[in-house]
């Protein structure tokens, strides 16, 4: 496992930018899968476009653990490069809709 030494990060002096480029750090990747699926059920008395849709969603269907970036802010050294949160887990909504 491989850890950010903070010695190696010091805050620049006021007014300039230090000698860090942009997006030298990467941060962590998202593997992140959606599923949906619907069916439609048609209601002849409401005429042609009388219908009733029932759907389920799947977010993060397979619960892959997606951690976020550690905050980058050398001047709070207290959190500093350290990974505490991540996305939300898996989510499933279920919703009915009704066409007349």
């Amino acid at each position: 496992m491989l850890a950010l030494d903070r010695a190696a990060y010091a805050t620049p002096p006021r007014g300039f930018f230090g000698n860090l480029g942009r997006n030298t750090q990467y941060g962590f990747g998202i593997n992140d899968w959606d599923l949906g699926v619907n069916k439609n059920f048609a209601i002849r008395k409401l005429g042609e476009g009388g219908r009733l849709q029932i759907r389920a969603e799947w977010f993060n269907f397979f619960n892959h653990t997606q951690f976020n970036n550690p905050p980058a802010t050398v001047n709070v050294p207290s959190n500093f490069g350290i990974v505490n949160s991540t996305r939300d887990p898996r989510i499933l909504q279920v919703a009915g809709k009704f066409y007349w």
